[in-house]
């Protein structure tokens, strides 16, 4: 077995039950302890208010947001911590789809890793279906080719 070299990684963070500022930044918070590069490496985009996709009517809009980071986790072990997070803040390990939620933690990418299995897809397929993903990805990043091996290369 190869050992897995620090990759960049990003999540998308969501929170749609108050106080989502305050859910936000404790999960930014989290994601920094998964880091293992140096702190000015650790990106986030802005925080985004945005409409949400797929849920019942009278939802409450979303606080969205991306980080990027450095991290030699393998992309099951990163995800397996999102979730446990996710859990320990309110969310529901057993939900119905696109509930009103504390937190939502998505691994979009790791590196340039390609994982298809019953726990895993990455890179993550919707990321083309949201349009404000794609603008915070943007936020973090010069290029980001999302079908292609070379997408991560972060904004001086």
């Amino acid at each position: 077995m190869t050992a897995i070299h620090r990759r960049c990684i990003v999540v998308s963070l969501g929170s749609n039950i108050e106080p989502r500022g305050t859910h936000i930044n404790n999960a930014l918070a989290f994601l920094r302890t998964l880091h293992e590069g140096a702190v000015e490496k650790f990106c986030v985009s802005t925080i985004s208010e945005t409409t949400p996709l797929g849920c019942v009517p009278e939802t409450a809009d979303f606080f969205n947001a991306v980080a990027a980071f450095e991290s030699s986790l393998p992309a099951h072990t990163l995800l397996d911590a999102l979730l446990a997070y996710e859990v320990a803040n309110g969310r529901p390990a057993s939900r119905e789809k696109n509930t009103p939620r504390t937190i939502d933690l998505d691994l979009l990418f790791c590196g340039d890793e390609r994982h298809d299995d019953e726990r895993l897809v990455l890179p993550h397929p919707r990321i083309g279906e949201r349009q404000f993903l794609l603008a915070l990805i943007a936020e973090i990043f010069e290029t980001a080719k999302l079908n292609e091996k070379e997408y991560c290369e972060k904004k001086e």
